[in-house]
């Protein structure tokens, strides 16, 4: 367990290369933490070797009570590539689902009927064969629930969904 004056923090990503090539092995990511407002300043940094695999990363990183107290209005966290790699992180995003059908006819009907709102919103195809209504991509899962609790508003059953490659 992490020392009393110490948060542990899971940041999950994804990295690839210049040509959005997902990487494999064992690379250097830097690491910003600040406070959840736009436009604030850095509270701390840190770095780290993560292993990277198809792509996808998952980081545990300690941080100092004192670079985000526990009644503090949260932390955003963004991992950065070093300069000169071109390699490109990207959070995982968010996205919430709004229906899944057999029948693409039955997706694109929800989808064009759903409000201009919602322009982000999308039909994926699973692996499965379902046709997948989503709006997003949010890249904070607050953003994301804030949309599912206004289509849900609207009578939609919704799910938040985070992309999992």
């Amino acid at each position: 367990p992490p020392a009393k004056n110490i948060r542990r923090l899971q940041v999950e990503g994804l990295l690839t290369d210049s040509k959005y090539k997902p990487l494999q092995g064992v690379y250097l990511l830097y690491f910003r933490f600040l406070d959840a407002q736009p436009g604030s300043r850095e509270l701390w940094q840190s770095s780290m070797y993560v292993a990277v695999n198809d792509g996808a990363f998952r980081a545990t990183l300690d941080v100092p009570e004192s670079a985000a107290p526990r009644g503090s209005q949260g932390l955003r966290v963004s991992a950065e590539a070093p300069k000169g790699t071109g390699w490109i992180v990207k959070s995982k995003p968010y996205f919430v689902q709004v229906g899944s059908f057999e029948s693409s006819e039955r997706a694109r009907e929800l989808m064009s009927g759903l409000s201009p709102k919602f322009s982000r919103a999308f039909i994926a195809v699973s692996k499965l064969g379902a046709h997948q209504v989503r709006v997003g991509p949010f890249d904070r899962k607050a953003d994301a629930e804030d949309a599912a609790g206004a289509l849900q508003t609207l009578g939609h059953e919704v799910l938040v969904l985070r992309e999992d490659r």
